[in-house]
C-alpha cells in the first residue's frame, strides 16, 4: 500500500482476503487505486465483493481476447478503456492493422463478446 499526503492510497495485487482493509482505505481516502486486483467474480463470490468491486470505476482496463472469428479459427483482439472514454473491442485484421468493433458505456458481459 502506498499513501500519499492529498489523500490517495495505491494498492497492487489485492485479493478478496484484504477487502476489509479496502474498504477501510477507501472510506479514509479521496480516491483508492487498484492495480492489477486478483478479484475474480462468479456465482460463487461473496456479496460484499461484488458489491465493493461494483462501487468502483475502472478507469483503465486491457485484456487480450480470442474471439469467434469466420469458421473454426479464433481471431485475436483486445478491449481497453482509458477514461473518461468507453469500453473498446478491437480485432486485429489480417494486415496487422487493428479495428474498433464495439463500443459500451460499461464493462460488457463476457456473452456478449462471445456474440461480435
Amino acid at each position: 500500500v502506498w499513501k500519499n499526503s492529498n489523500g490517495m492510497a495505491v494498492v497492487a495485487f489485492a485479493s478478496p482476503e484484504v477487502l476489509p482493509q479496502l474498504q477501510e482505505l477507501s472510506e479514509s481516502n479521496s480516491h483508492l487505486v487498484l492495480l492489477n486486483h486478483q478479484f475474480f467474480l462468479d456465482e460463487f463470490s461473496y456479496d460484499e465483493t461484488k458489491n465493493f468491486l461494483s462501487s468502483c470505476e475502472i478507469v483503465y482496463f486491457l485484456q487480450s481476447l480470442a474471439m469467434k472469428g469466420p469458421g473454426l479459427l479464433p481471431v485475436k483482439g483486445y478491449m481497453v478503456r482509458q477514461y473518461p472514454d468507453n469500453f473498446k473491442v478491437a480485432r486485429r485484421t489480417d494486415d496487422g492493422a487493428k479495428t474498433v468493433i464495439a463500443e459500451y458505456d460499461e464493462r460488457p458481459a463476457r456473452k456478449d463478446l462471445d456474440e461480435l
